[in-house]
Protein backbone atom coordinates (compact mmCIF):
# COMPACT_ATOMS: atom_id res chain seq x y z
CA UNK A 1 0.00 0.00 0.00
CA UNK A 2 1.25 3.16 -0.55
CA UNK A 3 -0.45 4.99 2.34
CA UNK A 4 -2.14 7.55 0.37
CA UNK A 5 -5.72 8.06 0.73
CA UNK A 6 -8.51 11.30 0.30
CA UNK A 7 -10.21 13.15 2.58
CA UNK A 8 -12.54 16.54 1.92
CA UNK A 9 -12.00 20.04 2.25
CA UNK A 10 -13.66 20.97 5.73
CA UNK A 11 -15.03 24.19 4.20
CA UNK A 12 -15.37 23.73 0.55
CA UNK A 13 -15.95 19.95 -0.10
CA UNK A 14 -12.79 19.63 -2.47
CA UNK A 15 -10.40 16.26 -1.89
CA UNK A 16 -6.79 16.56 -0.49
CA UNK A 17 -4.44 13.86 -0.94
CA UNK A 18 -3.16 12.98 3.25
CA UNK A 19 -0.62 10.21 3.85
CA UNK A 20 -1.20 8.62 6.99
CA UNK A 21 1.78 9.11 8.74
CA UNK A 22 1.36 12.45 8.79
CA UNK A 23 0.99 13.85 12.26
CA UNK A 24 -1.39 16.85 11.59
CA UNK A 25 -3.22 15.70 8.42
CA UNK A 26 -4.84 19.25 7.02
CA UNK A 27 -8.50 19.82 6.88
CA UNK A 28 -8.54 22.44 4.39
CA UNK A 29 -7.61 22.96 0.40
CA UNK A 30 -4.80 24.91 -0.54
CA UNK A 31 -7.09 27.04 -2.00
CA UNK A 32 -8.94 27.44 1.10
CA UNK A 33 -5.37 27.67 3.57
CA UNK A 34 -4.49 30.44 1.29
CA UNK A 35 -7.85 32.10 1.81
CA UNK A 36 -7.41 31.98 5.23
CA UNK A 37 -3.76 33.06 5.49
CA UNK A 38 -5.01 36.52 3.78
CA UNK A 39 -7.17 37.26 6.58
CA UNK A 40 -4.43 37.34 9.10
CA UNK A 41 -2.48 40.39 9.57
CA UNK A 42 0.03 41.55 12.10
CA UNK A 43 0.05 44.69 14.69
CA UNK A 44 2.40 46.28 18.06
CA UNK A 45 1.36 46.17 21.33
CA UNK A 46 0.38 49.32 21.89
CA UNK A 47 2.18 49.21 25.46
CA UNK A 48 5.09 47.18 24.83
CA UNK A 49 5.48 46.70 21.10
CA UNK A 50 5.85 42.81 21.06
CA UNK A 51 3.90 41.55 17.40
CA UNK A 52 0.37 40.43 17.44
CA UNK A 53 -1.68 38.37 15.12
CA UNK A 54 -4.69 39.89 14.06
CA UNK A 55 -7.90 38.57 12.53
CA UNK A 56 -9.88 40.58 9.73
CA UNK A 57 -13.05 38.32 11.42
CA UNK A 58 -12.41 39.36 14.94
CA UNK A 59 -14.88 42.04 15.47
CA UNK A 60 -12.70 43.36 19.16
CA UNK A 61 -8.92 43.29 17.69
CA UNK A 62 -6.88 43.00 20.63
CA UNK A 63 -4.95 46.37 21.11
CA UNK A 64 -2.36 44.75 23.73
CA UNK A 65 -0.59 41.41 24.32
CA UNK A 66 -1.33 39.05 27.02
CA UNK A 67 0.84 39.68 29.22
CA UNK A 68 0.26 43.86 29.45
CA UNK A 69 -3.21 42.97 29.17
CA UNK A 70 -3.21 41.22 32.36
CA UNK A 71 -1.26 44.12 33.71
CA UNK A 72 -3.42 46.57 32.82
CA UNK A 73 -6.79 44.55 34.10
CA UNK A 74 -4.73 44.46 37.56
CA UNK A 75 -5.35 48.19 37.39
CA UNK A 76 -9.06 48.23 37.75
CA UNK A 77 -11.35 47.09 40.69
CA UNK A 78 -14.97 46.56 41.72
CA UNK A 79 -17.19 48.97 43.61
CA UNK A 80 -20.99 49.09 43.97
CA UNK A 81 -23.00 52.39 43.38
CA UNK A 82 -24.01 54.12 46.41
CA UNK A 83 -27.78 53.94 45.15
CA UNK A 84 -28.25 50.93 43.36
CA UNK A 85 -25.56 48.74 44.29
CA UNK A 86 -24.55 47.95 40.71
CA UNK A 87 -20.78 46.97 40.72
CA UNK A 88 -18.78 49.64 38.85
CA UNK A 89 -14.79 49.01 37.04
CA UNK A 90 -12.72 51.41 39.19
CA UNK A 91 -9.32 52.69 37.97
CA UNK A 92 -6.86 52.74 40.91
CA UNK A 93 -5.61 56.07 38.90
CA UNK A 94 -8.13 57.91 39.58
CA UNK A 95 -7.85 61.01 41.41
CA UNK A 96 -11.58 60.96 42.27
CA UNK A 97 -13.88 57.99 42.17
CA UNK A 98 -17.55 57.57 41.11
CA UNK A 99 -20.30 57.25 43.90
CA UNK A 100 -22.44 56.28 41.21
CA UNK A 101 -23.25 54.33 38.38
CA UNK A 102 -23.62 55.78 35.04
CA UNK A 103 -27.70 55.24 34.80
CA UNK A 104 -28.19 56.52 38.69
CA UNK A 105 -25.78 59.79 37.66
CA UNK A 106 -28.24 60.54 34.94
CA UNK A 107 -30.87 59.89 37.15
CA UNK A 108 -29.38 62.30 39.80
CA UNK A 109 -28.99 64.64 37.22
CA UNK A 110 -32.39 64.52 35.55
CA UNK A 111 -33.59 66.12 38.92
CA UNK A 112 -31.64 68.89 38.38
CA UNK A 113 -32.95 72.16 36.64
CA UNK A 114 -32.31 75.82 35.93
CA UNK A 115 -34.51 78.77 37.47
CA UNK A 116 -34.25 82.49 37.02
CA UNK A 117 -33.63 84.98 40.38
CA UNK A 118 -36.84 86.60 41.31
CA UNK A 119 -34.39 89.61 42.02
CA UNK A 120 -31.94 89.65 38.86
CA UNK A 121 -32.66 86.88 36.90
CA UNK A 122 -29.50 84.87 37.11
CA UNK A 123 -29.46 81.55 36.76
CA UNK A 124 -29.75 79.34 39.40
CA UNK A 125 -29.61 75.09 40.02
CA UNK A 126 -32.26 74.02 41.95
CA UNK A 127 -33.49 70.15 42.58
CA UNK A 128 -36.75 68.75 42.31
CA UNK A 129 -36.43 66.86 45.46
CA UNK A 130 -36.04 69.95 47.66
CA UNK A 131 -39.35 71.31 49.10
CA UNK A 132 -38.35 74.71 48.97
CA UNK A 133 -36.40 75.74 45.78
CA UNK A 134 -34.58 78.85 45.87
CA UNK A 135 -36.17 81.92 44.71
CA UNK A 136 -33.27 84.13 44.78
CA UNK A 137 -29.97 83.53 43.93
CA UNK A 138 -27.10 83.71 46.96
CA UNK A 139 -25.94 87.39 46.32
CA UNK A 140 -29.70 88.46 46.19
CA UNK A 141 -30.49 86.35 49.20
CA UNK A 142 -27.87 88.23 50.83
CA UNK A 143 -29.02 91.63 49.84
CA UNK A 144 -32.49 90.93 49.96
CA UNK A 145 -32.62 91.53 54.27
CA UNK A 146 -30.61 94.81 53.92
CA UNK A 147 -33.33 95.97 51.39
CA UNK A 148 -36.00 94.77 53.77
CA UNK A 149 -33.94 96.83 56.98
CA UNK A 150 -34.15 99.73 54.46
CA UNK A 151 -37.22 100.01 53.55
CA UNK A 152 -38.82 98.98 57.14
CA UNK A 153 -37.16 101.97 58.28
CA UNK A 154 -38.31 104.45 55.97
CA UNK A 155 -41.84 103.53 57.45
CA UNK A 156 -41.01 106.06 60.30
CA UNK A 157 -40.01 108.40 57.54
CA UNK A 158 -43.40 108.26 55.39
CA UNK A 159 -46.95 108.12 57.58
CA UNK A 160 -48.38 105.74 55.45
CA UNK A 161 -48.38 102.37 54.07
CA UNK A 162 -45.07 101.42 51.69
CA UNK A 163 -45.15 98.95 48.67
CA UNK A 164 -41.77 98.04 47.20
CA UNK A 165 -40.39 96.12 43.57
CA UNK A 166 -37.35 95.37 42.85
CA UNK A 167 -36.63 96.75 39.29
CA UNK A 168 -33.56 96.32 37.00
CA UNK A 169 -31.47 99.46 35.69
CA UNK A 170 -29.28 99.78 32.74
CA UNK A 171 -28.87 97.57 29.75
CA UNK A 172 -25.64 96.45 29.88
CA UNK A 173 -25.07 96.46 33.42
CA UNK A 174 -27.73 96.73 35.10
CA UNK A 175 -27.71 96.98 38.41
CA UNK A 176 -30.77 96.18 40.80
CA UNK A 177 -33.13 98.89 42.42
CA UNK A 178 -35.85 98.73 45.26
CA UNK A 179 -38.60 101.01 44.12
CA UNK A 180 -40.59 101.99 47.47
CA UNK A 181 -44.37 103.37 46.46
CA UNK A 182 -47.07 105.01 48.64
CA UNK A 183 -49.10 101.85 48.66
CA UNK A 184 -52.50 103.63 48.50
CA UNK A 185 -51.63 105.83 45.96
CA UNK A 186 -48.79 104.32 43.80
CA UNK A 187 -46.22 107.10 44.16
CA UNK A 188 -42.62 106.27 44.08
CA UNK A 189 -41.11 108.08 47.56
CA UNK A 190 -38.00 106.37 47.52
CA UNK A 191 -35.36 104.04 46.45
CA UNK A 192 -32.41 101.44 47.64
CA UNK A 193 -29.53 100.97 45.70
CA UNK A 194 -27.21 98.00 47.15
CA UNK A 195 -23.26 99.50 47.04
CA UNK A 196 -19.67 98.86 49.05
CA UNK A 197 -18.50 100.16 52.20
CA UNK A 198 -14.83 99.99 53.05
CA UNK A 199 -11.38 99.44 51.50
CA UNK A 200 -10.11 96.53 53.31
CA UNK A 201 -13.18 94.71 54.17
CA UNK A 202 -15.77 95.23 51.91
CA UNK A 203 -19.43 95.19 52.85
CA UNK A 204 -22.49 95.72 50.66
CA UNK A 205 -24.84 97.62 52.25
CA UNK A 206 -28.33 99.44 51.63
CA UNK A 207 -28.80 102.90 50.66
CA UNK A 208 -32.05 104.83 50.89
CA UNK A 209 -32.74 107.57 48.69
CA UNK A 210 -35.50 110.25 48.68
CA UNK A 211 -37.15 110.08 45.47
CA UNK A 212 -38.14 113.85 45.20
CA UNK A 213 -34.99 115.34 46.29
CA UNK A 214 -32.37 112.63 45.91
CA UNK A 215 -31.23 113.08 49.93
CA UNK A 216 -29.77 110.13 50.90
CA UNK A 217 -31.97 109.10 53.87
CA UNK A 218 -30.14 106.39 55.52
CA UNK A 219 -27.73 103.16 55.10
CA UNK A 220 -28.20 100.00 55.92
CA UNK A 221 -25.63 97.18 57.07
CA UNK A 222 -25.15 93.52 58.29
CA UNK A 223 -25.50 93.26 61.86
CA UNK A 224 -25.97 90.12 64.43
CA UNK A 225 -27.67 89.57 67.77
CA UNK A 226 -27.05 87.60 70.42
CA UNK A 227 -23.65 86.33 71.48
CA UNK A 228 -23.66 82.63 71.66
CA UNK A 229 -26.52 82.11 69.19
CA UNK A 230 -25.98 85.08 67.33
CA UNK A 231 -29.25 86.01 65.38
CA UNK A 232 -28.46 87.94 62.03
CA UNK A 233 -29.89 91.53 61.32
CA UNK A 234 -30.08 94.57 59.00
CA UNK A 235 -29.04 97.38 61.06
CA UNK A 236 -29.94 100.98 59.35
CA UNK A 237 -28.28 103.95 59.98
CA UNK A 238 -29.15 107.62 59.79
CA UNK A 239 -26.94 109.29 57.02
CA UNK A 240 -24.91 112.27 58.41
CA UNK A 241 -24.91 111.62 61.97
CA UNK A 242 -24.12 107.99 61.44
CA UNK A 243 -26.85 107.25 64.12
CA UNK A 244 -27.95 103.75 64.73
CA UNK A 245 -31.93 104.11 64.14
CA UNK A 246 -33.78 100.84 63.79
CA UNK A 247 -32.70 97.09 63.29
CA UNK A 248 -34.31 94.32 61.35
CA UNK A 249 -35.00 90.59 62.07
CA UNK A 250 -36.25 87.69 59.63
CA UNK A 251 -38.86 86.20 61.90
CA UNK A 252 -41.76 83.65 61.49
CA UNK A 253 -45.51 84.73 61.90
CA UNK A 254 -48.64 82.67 61.68
CA UNK A 255 -49.47 79.06 63.36
CA UNK A 256 -51.52 77.46 60.67
CA UNK A 257 -49.58 78.81 57.57
CA UNK A 258 -46.44 80.13 59.46
CA UNK A 259 -44.11 82.53 56.63
CA UNK A 260 -41.01 84.87 57.22
CA UNK A 261 -41.41 88.27 57.58
CA UNK A 262 -39.24 91.07 58.20
CA UNK A 263 -39.82 93.07 61.46
CA UNK A 264 -38.33 97.01 62.06
CA UNK A 265 -37.87 98.06 65.24
CA UNK A 266 -36.79 101.62 66.27
CA UNK A 267 -33.08 101.12 68.63
CA UNK A 268 -35.12 104.36 70.90
CA UNK A 269 -38.47 103.13 70.61
CA UNK A 270 -40.27 101.67 73.63
CA UNK A 271 -44.35 101.56 73.07
CA UNK A 272 -43.50 98.27 71.51
CA UNK A 273 -44.75 99.25 67.77
CA UNK A 274 -43.25 97.42 65.03
CA UNK A 275 -43.04 97.39 61.64
CA UNK A 276 -44.04 94.16 59.52
CA UNK A 277 -42.92 93.92 55.40
CA UNK A 278 -44.59 90.57 54.08
CA UNK A 279 -44.25 89.76 50.74
CA UNK A 280 -47.39 89.50 48.59
CA UNK A 281 -48.83 88.17 45.36
CA UNK A 282 -51.03 91.29 43.59
CA UNK A 283 -53.05 90.66 40.23
CA UNK A 284 -55.00 88.33 38.46
CA UNK A 285 -54.25 87.40 35.58
CA UNK A 286 -50.61 89.06 35.65
CA UNK A 287 -49.02 88.42 38.83
CA UNK A 288 -45.98 90.21 40.70
CA UNK A 289 -44.71 89.64 43.93
CA UNK A 290 -44.61 92.68 45.76
CA UNK A 291 -43.48 93.79 49.66
CA UNK A 292 -45.72 95.69 51.39
CA UNK A 293 -44.76 97.62 54.65
CA UNK A 294 -46.63 99.06 57.63
CA UNK A 295 -46.82 99.38 61.52
CA UNK A 296 -48.43 97.13 63.88
CA UNK A 297 -49.22 97.46 67.37
CA UNK A 298 -47.64 95.80 70.57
Amino acid sequence: MSGWYTKYCSECGAEIHVHENWNHPPSLCKSCKARHAAKWYEKSCEKCGTTLRICLDWAHPPRYCKSCKAAKEAEWTEKRCADCGAIMKIHRDWAKQPEYCKSCRKRRADKWYDVSCKDCGKTIRANRDWAHPPQRCKECKHDHILILGAVGALRDTFPFALETTIEQRGLIFTDKVAVVRNKRTGEVVAEVRMDTKGLIFVDKVAVAVDHKTGEKLSTTREGSRGVFFPTRTADTYKSGTGEKTHRTEMVTKGILFPKKVAETIGTNQSDGNKTITRRVTKGIFLWRKVDETDKTGP
